[in-house]
This record gives structure tokens, C-alpha cells and sequence, in this order.
């Protein structure tokens, strides 16, 4: 992987800042390492963490549908209308690098991405606590002002991804 970094074409810097976690006395750290490195949003941008961010919470909308997550998906659908014009801007700072990149075939690599990205957030290890920090998000997400959606992603993208990256959860996998 550090290969791969290596190549990538522009420095981005992190948005999404997670805080470290304790050691488990039932795991042995050798096994499980402190802190997943498999995520997929790591140093994204604010407009790439608010695309990330809108494709966990369509994958909510579709995967909360009962109990404590059986509103996520008007939420979901009331953030979209409300947060448009920043979605349009944060899908196109998304796919601008495919297009640098691969030119023509951008599109191959993009639906890899894609794909990666909505698998992250379907892993069923932490649907329950997933869809719980999806409502809080969403929540929160249609609240505030269309001009702060943008700054507000990165550290809505840490809160929704957290139950992913737990040890529990990632022993799980």
C-alpha cells in the first residue's frame, strides 16, 4: 500500500482525524492490530470525505429500514434535496482524479472505487450501531446551513465510520 501512495499524482492531506484505540485483553495485538488500516476514507478532502460521506448514508437509507433505523431514509432523502448543489460539487472533486488519471477509462476505476466504498459501509459486523450514527448524522446534516455541509463531512464521515473500525467489529471480518 505504501507503494501505491507513493505513485498517487497530488498530496491530500486528511480530513478525518480518528482517535486511536486501546489494546483488548482478549485479543492478542499481534492479530489485531491497534488501529484498522484497511479504510477506505483516509485523506480525503472535505469534498471527498462529504461524497464518502453521502455514499455511507445511502447505503443506511437502504440497509436501516427497521426498527431504531426506520427513518434514515426520509432523512437521507431530505438531506439530498437540502444539500444538493454541495453534493454536485463534492461528486465532481470525487471523480476529477479518475478523469486525471485514466483519462478515457476513467470510469472503470471509479466504479472499483465505488464499489469498495459502498462494501465498506454494508459489512454487516456494524449495521446496528451503523444506522444508529447514520440518524445522529443525518440528523445533524439537515439542521444546519447548505453552506456548512462541506466542512461538517469530514468529522460526520469519522462519526459514521467509527462502529467500522472498532476492534470488535474488525476481528469480525
Amino acid at each position: 500500500m505504501l507503494l501505491l501512495a507513493g505513485c498517487a499524482t497530488g498530496v491530500r492531506q486528511s480530513a478525518v482525524v480518528r482517535p486511536a484505540t486501546t489494546a483488548s485483553p482478549n485479543l492478542p495485538p499481534a492479530l489485531i492490530p491497534s488501529r484498522p488500516s484497511a479504510s477506505i476514507n483516509v485523506n480525503l478532502s472535505e469534498q471527498e470525505s462529504l461524497w464518502h460521506l453521502r455514499s455511507a448514508l445511502n447505503v443506511a437509507a437502504l440497509s436501516c429500514r427497521t426498527g431504531k433505523g426506520s427513518g434514515v431514509a426520509s432523512s437521507y432523502n431530505r438531506m439530498l434535496s437540502r444539500h444538493k448543489a454541495a453534493l454536485a460539487a463534492a461528486n465532481a472533486a470525487e471523480i476529477a482524479p479518475f478523469r486525471a488519471r485514466y483519462g478515457a477509462k476513467w470510469s472503470t476505476a471509479y466504479d472499483t472505487h465505488a464499489t469498495r466504498l459502498y462494501n465498506f459501509f454494508a459489512m454487516p459486523t456494524a449495521q446496528g450501531q451503523f444506522c444508529i450514527a447514520a440518524q445522529q448524522v443525518l440528523a445533524k446534516a439537515n439542521a444546519i446551513t447548505p453552506d456548512a455541509m462541506t466542512s461538517y463531512a469530514p468529522a460526520a464521515l469519522a462519526q459514521i465510520e467509527a462502529p467500522f473500525l472498532r476492534r470488535s467489529t474488525y476481528a469480525r471480518r
